[in-house]
């Protein structure tokens, strides 16, 4: 089998990616998240959130389909999820980080696991990230996937909680 893959940009350049886009089987849409030791990330949202945003609701509309790949530390909002073919959280999988990916894009490894982490929509759907000293964390066990069995939320409106997720 024969694969062509063509980097088109580097940039957050919307126009660019959207044009850059036509006429492909599929794209492919990167974001992380920066992050440090000692302290909450300010939110929960991918740094290119906006981007991939645009980008994945320009791949519904012309029927191209998009792959998001996320580097983030943890769990972040996935408010693309309804317009995009799947999602690949890396997290932080340090040197073979790329060898990963490439492995699970083009099929050769299928990424089936558990995720240690809920996918929310919203910041609103989970617990937010505290940026001061003393965070009032009440909700004991109820949190992630816990918090979601627990209420009376339909499936539908749940956040997603898989590895390698399919909307």
């Amino acid at each position: 089998m024969y694969v062509k893959l063509q980097v088109e940009s580097l940039s957050d350049d919307i126009d660019n990616a959207k044009e850059a886009m036509q006429g492909t089987d599929l794209t492919i849409v990167c974001g992380g998240a920066k992050s440090t030791e000692g302290e909450d990330r300010a939110s929960l949202s991918l740094d290119q959130e906006d981007f991939i945003n645009s980008i994945s609701t320009a791949g519904q509309d012309s029927s191209v389909p998009v792959a998001v790949v996320a580097l983030a530390p943890g769990t972040f909002l996935t408010p693309f999820r309804d317009n995009a073919a799947a999602v690949l959280a890396l997290f932080f999988g340090g040197t073979h980080t790329g060898s990963a990916f490439a492995s699970v894009i083009f099929g050769d490894v299928n990424p089936s696991a558990r995720s240690p982490v809920t996918f929310p929509v919203n910041e609103s759907d989970t617990v937010a990230p505290c940026s001061e000293v003393d965070c009032p964390y009440t909700e004991g066990l109820l949190v992630g996937y816990r918090q979601f069995d627990a209420s009376d939320t339909p499936v539908g409106e749940k956040p997603l909680h898989h590895w390698f997720l399919h909307p």
